[in-house]
C-alpha cells in the first residue's frame, strides 16, 4: 500500500480510517447532558454505555471516569484504553451514534475487554427504547 488512505495496489481495498479525530470526541457539557437525558443505556461490570443518535455519518465517543475509579494515573490509563478500543473497532460499532462510556470503579480492564464491552453494550443499548430528549419551548 502506498499511503495510509490510498487503496492497496494488490487488492484494491481501502484501508479503514483508524484515526480518532477531534470531531469524533464528545466534549461539551450540554452534549453529555443531552445523551444522559435520552436514557438509552446498557451496562456490565466495567462500563455503562449511554447512546443517542447524532444524525452524522460517524459515531462519537465521550468518556466519564470518576475519581472513585482511582487516581489520575489509573483514570488516564482507562481513558487511553477505551479511546484506543473505540479507534480500532469503530468499524464494528453502529454508525451515527453518540456513545458515552461511564467507567465503574474496580480494576482497570484490558483494551480488548473494553473493546468487547463497547461493541456489546452499544448494540444492546441501540436495541432499547429510549426517552425522547427534552426540547426547550419558547
Amino acid at each position: 500500500c502506498v499511503g495510509y488512505h490510498e487503496p492497496c495496489v494488490n487488492t484494491g481495498d481501502k484501508i479503514p480510517d483508524r484515526r480518532f479525530r477531534k470531531q469524533e470526541r464528545i466534549r461539551l457539557r450540554s452534549e453529555f447532558d443531552r445523551i444522559y437525558a435520552a436514557r438509552r443505556f446498557a451496562s456490565n461490570d466495567k462500563l455503562t454505555v449511554y447512546i443517542l443518535e447524532n444524525n452524522l455519518g460517524y459515531s462519537r465517543l465521550g468518556l466519564s471516569v470518576s475519581r472513585k475509579v482511582g487516581g489520575a494515573v489509573v483514570r488516564n490509563l482507562i481513558r487511553r484504553r477505551i479511546k484506543e478500543a473505540f479507534r480500532k473497532n469503530k468499524t464494528d460499532l453502529p454508525v451515527g451514534l453518540d456513545i458515552l462510556c461511564v467507567v465503574k470503579p474496580g480494576q482497570p480492564a484490558t483494551e480488548r475487554l473494553y473493546a468487547e464491552s463497547l461493541r456489546l453494550l452499544a448494540a444492546r443499548a441501540t436495541a432499547r427504547p429510549g426517552k425522547t430528549p427534552p426540547t426547550s419551548t419558547p
